[in-house]
């Protein structure tokens, strides 16, 4: 039992005490006691009713407050009947359980009770109307409504200011505990967006956002956008949808063999066949429908319209609290209600956009923005200083001269590349290009003219291979071409190809003082064939290497 009910209980045990006192200490006529204690043990196991009904917590209060107060006015009436009529004192009574039906049933139940207590107390009592002064009767009846109008108001007034208390102070605990989660996930953020100025690629970057995002905040449905370099289009790097982390797993590329267009010269019989050139075709593995969903939505590209046109266009965040179910800013599956962009920065520029949604109306608070602004500036920040690292890293690994990479990014390369081909049981293949007599082109015409030749013999090269393959300045006028998903055939054709362009092109001066004509001898092995690790790969493309200029030059030799 809570608050009133301890009260009501105590009030009713007072009651029966003082009642059972005054019938065993005054003298009252046989059949008026004989009543009055009848009286009493009605009420009694009315009594004990109520508590049953209170152990048991499966009642409605007011429904029971409202038919216990009813039956306690009939019962105050019958009292006062059998202990004396209109001179029994037992009246006082009805003012108890008046005030309190005013304050725990409100004003109109108390005036109902009112009107009952006066009805019954006259109607039984009407033969003793001669015998009292009218005056005394008419205030002990202004009293009892008195008591209903005045307990009935004053207890309107305290409930009322009670709730608004109760209000104020839930507001309180709310903006108090939502205080004490933003400064919570302030410092949260603070120290986890330490961590992003740690990591030097954008991929870790992303991901580390999404994990912020997804464990710490909480937030079920989030994006991140980056610009695409000629800013036409925004590219979906990551995202969260429901709580879950969408995530798209590494597969190994496929390649496929088409024939290439350019026609060739009719001096070379091998090569009028229409050599074929490996190509870059995508042929993905079948995938679940899960899967399919979860790579789809991680290479989709958007135009740069609507909300994310807005932000692009003004470097501002964009809210909306309250989104139209017409509006074509959704994106996704999600009921979206509520949209928060804020936009991601680099030297005053966007890059890109974080877009959270949210299926309730009213979603983003201030505090939610301004939590969200500070990330994504850190976002920013980290993505602008990987962005810087990689730029540097890159140049760090290029040739300078002929722009190829250097021998430092082969040995690195090689050791992912012939991982990537065993894990997928993939061929991989090798070609070591050489330069034929270019020490006599160095001394005949000069350094610079030799520079030259490099430069263009590294042009012949890419236009000879997939964007994929990964060619390399060996030292010197050597260069190693890394071939992934190749086999021997292929990458035979490859280097064929590589030597009859280099024959075939003129090499000159820009001021046509100096012309001449180059061949170069290349060396062609295959993993897993001829080795099976890269220093075995490597002995063995140059082994065919030396066998092509032993045997002349201008030639292409396999192991």
């Amino acid at each position: 039992m809570q608050g009133v009910d301890k009260y009501f209980v105590l009030a009713r045990l007072v009651i029966i005490l003082g009642i059972a006192t005054f019938l065993a200490a005054n003298p009252l006529a046989e059949y008026q006691k004989t009543y009055a204690w009848i009286l009493l043990l009605v009420f009694v196991l009315h009594f004990g009713i109520l508590l049953r009904i209170f152990k048991s917590k499966d009642y409605e209060k007011v429904k029971l407050f409202r038919v216990t107060l009813i039956f306690d006015i009939i019962f105050i009436s019958f009292l006062v009947y059998f202990t004396g009529g209109l001179e029994s004192n037992f009246y006082l009574l009805y003012y108890l359980a008046i005030a309190f039906a005013s304050y725990s049933l409100g004003l109109w139940d108390s005036i109902i009770l009112s009107f009952l207590a006066t009805f019954t107390y006259i109607s039984l009592n009407v033969y003793d109307l001669r015998g009292i002064f009218v005056g005394d009767l008419l205030v002990r009846l202004s009293f009892m409504w008195f008591f209903a109008a005045i307990v009935g108001s004053f207890s309107k007034n305290v409930k009322t200011s009670e709730e608004r208390l109760l209000k104020t102070l839930d507001v309180l605990n709310q903006r108090t505990s939502e205080l004490e989660k933003s400064q919570s996930q302030l410092e949260t953020i603070y120290e986890t967006s330490q961590s992003l100025s740690k990591l030097y690629e954008v991929d870790k970057i992303i991901d580390q956002v999404l994990n912020i995002v997804q464990h710490i905040l909480g937030y079920p449905n989030f994006s991140i956008f980056l610009l695409n370099p000629d800013r036409t289009l925004l590219t979906l790097k990551g995202k969260i949808e429901g709580g879950r982390k969408l995530k798209l797993e590494e597969e190994p590329p496929s390649y496929s063999v088409i024939p290439s267009l350019e026609p060739l010269s009719s001096k070379n019989a091998f090569l009028e066949q229409k050599t074929e050139i490996l190509t870059y075709q995508p042929q993905p593995k079948p995938r679940t429908e899960a899967e399919e969903k979860i790579k789809v939505e991680k290479t989709l590209e958007f135009p740069i319209v609507g909300i994310l046109e807005e932000v692009v266009k003004t470097s501002q965040t964009l809210k909306i609290t309250d989104l139209k179910p017409h509006s074509q800013e959704l994106f996704w599956d999600v009921q979206t209600k509520a949209i928060l962009a804020i936009p991601l920065l680099m030297q005053g520029k966007v890059f890109g956009v974080f877009y959270f949604e949210s299926s309730k109306v009213g979603s983003f608070l201030e505090a939610d923005q301004k939590i969200l602004t500070i990330l994504a500036n850190s976002a920013s920040l980290a993505i602008e200083n990987a962005m810087l690292h990689q730029k540097a890293e890159a140049l760090s690994v290029l040739d300078e001269l002929t722009g190829s990479y250097n021998y430092r990014y082969f040995t690195q390369i090689l050791l992912e590349e012939i991982k990537r081909a065993k894990r997928y049981r993939q061929s991989l293949s090798m070609m070591m290009v050489d330069i034929d007599w270019f020490k006599k082109c160095n001394d005949t015409y000069g350094h610079l003219f030799g520079n030259l030749v490099l430069k263009d013999v590294v042009s012949i090269i890419r236009r000879c291979i997939r964007d994929v393959d990964i060619l390399c300045r060996y030292g010197g006028e050597e260069f190693i071409v890394i071939l992934p998903q190749t086999n021997k055939k292929d990458a035979y054709t490859i280097a064929e190809r590589v030597r009859f362009f280099v024959q075939k092109h003129s090499f000159q001066d820009p001021g046509l003082r100096i012309k001449t004509k180059l061949t170069v001898s290349i060396g062609v092995a295959t993993l897993p064939e001829d080795a099976s690790d890269p220093d075995k790969l490597i002995l063995q493309v140059d082994s065919a290497l030396y066998q092509a200029k032993g045997k002349g030059k201008n030639l292409v030799c396999l192991v």
